[in-house]
This record gives structure tokens, sequence and C-alpha cells, in this order.
């Protein structure tokens, strides 16, 4: 399918009108903004402006455009100054958010996304006054910093004091003296007398806590490095404690004391900052405003400015236009024009698909923004997703939790979720593929299970089931090469209509008609020959096609051959390197091995597939094993199918999502996807905090 079509258009208007003109287009979100020095008419549409409008007066330096500064425009003119003001507001609201209350994760996740209606949103921009706000945070930030600093100084103050904290013999005077050197530490019970017998040092034991004694020491300046090094010996470690006017133990007790006081002071000072949380909401609509007017502003650096008028140039949606025009008429000085695009344009990509494909456009933008000239994959992407998740998936239990979870999340969310909802079609196939199979919770409703021997229930699933994998897998195996094979060809075929609209017909002959060529002409010589027989990629022991039909096919896949090695390397000038090439590009260069690989590479979904119903069949048979376990086998069977089918649900979907991704990207999105697109995003107004409406 087709893009959304997109129209250039230039507008040009007054520079007094240019605020609330573009802040309306921020509302509006219809136009995307582009480099007017790109716009190869913009000199034609500026001269026709001053010409029909006059708007456009010659600029006093004597040139027409004034450049990318707004001259005698002021966006933000009637707004708050920005000298450092919404720095504050910024460090305000990061301040103030961390008293909001805690959510849980759920919470968070199922929050819908906040709301505010323009008329309310321009009123608080108007009226709120956020000084007062303002300094009361920053006054309540300060004390709280302060009283942090505080509270960490004591505790480290109390950390050295703890092995003191006994102590009631006021500390003080420690240091070097006159005549000595007063220092204080800790030794052991045992070493106290050693103390005795050192000349020139004389000590008092201050307190003794567990094995240690603390003790004040006076060595004397003669002969004192004669008594350190005995002092050593002793086992005596220095402390280095802050000098006290007080003992120890009074200061530890009146640090603690302070310590309570601080924490009281501070909860006190945190009830203010909960009540400042009443205007969160509007401080952060302030800044809201901010955002918006940054965005606004930088239109002035793709824009053309003057100091009495400017243009700007964009790209909008076709059906847009409308909205454009009845904005432009509402505004006297304000006109538009829409100049042809030339070849040299590139319009920005914007997806279109109803809304039964609109969520898988998120696989798309995860692979990468497609061209605006290519074909958007996503329709095709959601039908091959879905029906490989379920493939992968295979079973019909799994797929009703899964869906029934992406419902109640996007129930719960009151908003769309791309994935939610992707996940949700995975699980619809899910259940499709395990009916078909006979997968409910892996064999679940076989009759022997104790507590689930109900009949009926295995007659409407034997009713169900096409095919049993384990029992008949090469069904398996065919059904999985079928949809790789028409997975792959739809690749070509979208190549094949991407190529004629961007009027390549030599690359959609050769480089996507002439394989879809070969691979039917392969296709049919296997099936109307013996091959399929031998390989069993037919249950019958003949082929299904007439052996008729192998001779045309083998003089088309002889023709194609030759296109292949005569025009694939149609770029290269030698004639020996263009045939060499094109035998590579047959065989191997994205040849027909290359292809007979993408296509083996979709077995992945039958592995995929059928691990996931032995690891439930396994989860079964364990569980039914504890049944007969006394008092507690019906408990523990019900905890081993819950937590078994729980785990094997949530590590094969995950495997089926990324394979299955695997597949859209790796063997069908490099048949055909162009990239290097760029995404269209309109001009809009931010919604970091609110979404206005």
């Amino acid at each position: 399918m087709p893009f959304s079509k997109m129209t250039k258009v230039l507008i040009a208007g007054h520079s007094s009108d240019m605020k609330s003109f573009v802040e309306d287009l921020q509302y509006a979100s219809i136009l995307h903004i582009s480099d007017i020095a790109k716009t190869c008419v913009q000199e034609n549409f500026c001269s026709g402006i001053s010409q029909n409008s006059g708007i456009y007066d010659s600029d006093p330096s004597g040139s027409d455009l004034a450049g990318s500064d707004l001259a005698g425009s002021d966006l933000d003119s009637s707004d708050l100054d920005s000298s450092g003001f919404f720095g504050r507001l910024e460090e305000s609201r990061i301040f103030l958010e961390q008293f909001i209350p805690k959510e849980t994760f759920v919470q968070k996740l199922l929050k819908p996304p906040p709301t505010v209606k323009r008329f309310y949103y321009q009123n608080i921009v108007k009226t709120f006054n956020p000084q007062k706000l303002l300094e009361s945070s920053s006054r309540i930030k300060s004390r709280l910093i302060y009283l942090d600093e505080e509270q960490k100084n004591l505790a480290d103050e109390n950390k050295k004091l703890y092995a003191w904290k006994e102590i009631e013999i006021p500390i003080k005077d420690t240091g070097i003296k006159r005549h000595a050197n007063i220092i204080i530490g800790r030794v052991s019970n045992k070493s106290v007398k050693q103390l005795e017998d050192i000349e020139n040092l004389d000590f008092e034991i201050l307190g003794v806590f567990n094995e240690n004694s603390f003790v004040l020491i006076a060595i004397y300046a003669e002969n004192s490095r004669e008594a350190y090094e005995k002092l050593k010996k002793t086992g005596f470690v220095e402390i280095d404690i802050p000098p006290l006017n007080c003992s120890p133990k009074e200061k530890y007790k009146n640090n603690l004391r302070r310590m309570d006081e601080i924490k009281i002071e501070s909860e006190e000072f945190i009830k203010s900052a909960g009540i400042l949380l009443e205007d969160l909401d509007n401080l952060r609509i302030l800044i809201e405003k901010q955002s918006n007017l940054c965005g606004a502003n930088r239109i002035s650096m793709q824009s053309l400015l003057t100091g009495n008028a400017f243009i700007i140039a964009g790209w909008i949606k076709q059906y847009d236009l409308k909205k454009l025009k009845s904005l432009v008429f509402s505004y006297d000085t304000v006109i538009f024009e829409e100049p042809e695009m030339t070849d040299q344009d590139s319009p920005p990509t914007a997806f279109e698909n109803i809304k039964l494909f609109a969520p898988f456009q998120f696989i798309t933008r995860l692979y990468g923004c497609p061209s605006y000239q290519s074909t958007d994959p996503s329709p095709f992407v959601s039908i091959f997703f879905a029906v490989f998740f379920g493939i992968c998936l295979t079973d019909a239990g799994y797929g009703l939790i899964l869906s029934i979870l992406s419902l109640t999340g996007l129930r719960l969310l009151k908003r769309d979720s791309e994935i939610l909802w992707i996940l949700f079609w995975g699980g619809i196939f899910s259940i499709i593929a395990g009916l078909l199979t006979g997968g409910i919770f892996g064999d679940l409703l076989r009759t022997e299970a104790p507590f689930l021997n109900q009949p009926y229930l295995a007659g409407l699933r034997e009713k169900a089931t096409w095919f049993d994998p384990m029992q008949e897998p090469m069904i398996f195996f065919r059904l999985v090469l079928f949809f790789g094979l028409i997975h792959v060809v739809a690749g070509l075929a979208l190549g094949f209509i991407g190529n004629i609209r961007q009027k390549k017909i030599m690359d959609a002959l050769v480089d996507n008609i002439t394989w879809i060529l070969i691979l039917g002409s392969i296709v049919t010589i296997i099936y109307s020959t013996q091959i399929c027989v031998q390989t069993s990629l037919t249950a019958s022991y003949y082929p299904p096609f007439n052996a008729s039909f192998a001779k045309p096919a083998y003089l088309i896949l002889s023709l194609m051959s030759g296109v292949i090695i005569l025009f694939s390397a149609r770029d290269e000038k030698g004639l020996f390197l263009r045939f060499f090439t094109g035998l590579l590009k047959l065989f191997v260069l994205s040849g027909i091995f290359s292809y007979l690989g993408d296509i083996l590479s979709y077995i992945r979904l039958m592995a995929l597939g059928m691990v996931t119903a032995g690891i439930a069949m396994a989860v079964n048979t364990i569980a039914f094993m504890m049944y007969d376990v006394p008092v507690v086998g019906i408990l523990l069977t019900i905890c081993t199918l819950a937590a078994g089918h729980l785990f094997n649900m949530a590590i094969n979907m995950l495997g089926a999502f990324v394979h299955t991704l695997r597949l859209q990207y790796v063997e069908f999105f490099s048949k055909f996807f162009v990239g290097g697109g760029q995404q269209f995003t309109p001009l809009s107004c931010a919604n970091r905090y609110f979404k206005i409406i």
C-alpha cells in the first residue's frame, strides 16, 4: 500500500502574526517543517508575494531576507523571561517530584496519560504566578540540604566516638605542647602494665571498653623517639578524635539528641513540600509551555525571516489541506501556496493504514523508515506476523490467555498500545493453530488425565484437530515450507510494485518478475516429477501435477536463467565480468541457493511449534505423576500445571516474537524494502506531561 499522499506548501505572513500562527500550527499538528533553503521555488514564491500581497518590505540593510534571526518578531515577548527562570522552574519540578507518593510498576504501566484542555492550559499560562512556589521550594530544599549535611556530620562524629561513648572524662588539650606531646588511643588491657616501664612517658586510663583500655598519654620531648618505639611494641593504636569541650559520653548523647531533632524538623519540611505538590501540575504546564516555545522558535532556523515577514516551508497530508486553509484564512496577513513537487524533493513518510493493520507499523518502524516512493509493508506484515506467531506458539490455551491479557491491558491503559494489539492478534492465531493441531495446554484434555477425564472435551478436540504434529510432523513440515514460499514471493511482488512506482522498469522485470517465474518453475518441476515423492514433499505416491507441466516449466526456467545471466549485472561494463557476475547472481549472490535457504529457514516455525507442544506435554506428564501423592497430590498437580505452563508460554512467546520478527526482516524485507525515508513528524505541542486536547 502507498503511504499518505504529501503536498508541499509554502506559508508567508506578517511577523506580527507569527507567534500566534505558529502556536495554532502546533495545536493543529498537521505541518512537517522542512528547511526552506532546500525549496527550489522559494525565489519565485517570495517575489510573487512581494508583488501580490505587499507584506514583504525591503530590509533596511538592503537585503530582502534577514537570515534566520527573528529581527522585528519576538516569539515569546509576552511570556515569562528566559534568563534562568525556566531553569528554576525545572529545578523546582525535580525537587517536588521526589515527594510524589510512590507508584507500583503496574500502576505506572496502567496509568492513562494525563490530558488537559487547551482553554485550561492557556488560562494557567496567563494567570499562574510561580514566584511564591519557587521561593518556597527553594527555601525548603536549602533547609533540607543543610539538615541532611548536619545529620551526616553528626553521624560521622558519633562513629568516631562510638568506642569512647562510655568515657565521662573530658578530652582536650591534645597535640604537641611545649614539653610534651599529648596523644590518645587504645591498648589491650594486658599491655597496660608495659606502659609503666617506658621512660619519659606518663599515662592516664580514661576508661575500659571490652578488652581495651582507652588512655591519655604524655610523651616528654626528651628522648621521645625511644619512647615512641617502645609504645608501638605494646600494640598501642592512636585514635583521631575531635577536640571536645565535654566528655565523649556527653557529646555522643548530645549528637543523638540533635539527630532526632533533625529528623523531626526534616519531616516538617517534607510535609510543607507535600503541600506545594498542589501546584505541581501548574508548574508542569509552564514548563510545557516553554517547551512549545522552544519548538516554535526552532522554526526560525528553517524559515526565512525579515523585519516584517516570515516564510515557512513544509509538507502536509493532502486530506489536511482543508485544515491548513481554514487556519491560514483566519489570519488577514497569512497566505500559502502549493508548489509542484520536483524530483529533488524528499517528502516525509506517513503511514496510513486501517485500524486493523496500524499496530504492525511498529514492526516496520523498528526496522527503519521506508522511502516515500516505496511500498508500505505494514498490511502484509500484519498478516504474516500474526500467522507465523500463531504457528510458533501452536497452543489454543496459551493463545486464549495471551488474547485476554492483551485486551485487559488495553482496557486498563485506556489507550491503544501497538505491542498489546500485536500480541492480541498473535494470540488469536495461536488459538486457531492450536485447535487445528490439537494443542490445548499441550495434551491436557486427554481422556486419561485425572479430574479432566471428560470424553466430550476430548471429542471436541478430536473434531477440531486437522493433524497432530507429534504424530504427523511431515504435514507440519510441508505447511511451513508453503508459507515460506508464499512469503518470499509476496516480498518479490512488493518489490515489483515498488520498482514500477519508481519507474525502474528493468529492475522490476529482471530482479522481481524473473525470480517469481524461476521459483514458480522450480516448484512446478518438483511437483510434476518424482522429486516431490522422494523428498516427502507430498503425502501421495504420485506427483500432484501432471508430468506434462514439467517441460514448459523447464523452458521458463532456462529462459529466465538466461535473463539473469545477461541482465542482472547490467551495470558492469566488461562483457566477461558481466556474464561471470550474472552466473554468480543466478546461483550464489541472492540466487537460487539463496532463495532455497530463505525458504528452508521457515522450518524454524515448525521447530518452535513442536517445542511448545513437547514442553507442554512434559509439564502435564510431570504434574499428573504427583496426583497420587497423599493429601497434597491435587495441590501439587495444580501448582505444577500452573507454573509449568506459565513458564512454557512465556519462553515460547518470546521465541515466537523474535523468530517471527527475524523472518520479516531477513527473508521478507530484503526482497523489496527501500529505507532512507524521513518519518512524518508534524510541528506539535510537547506532550511531556500532558496531552493538550
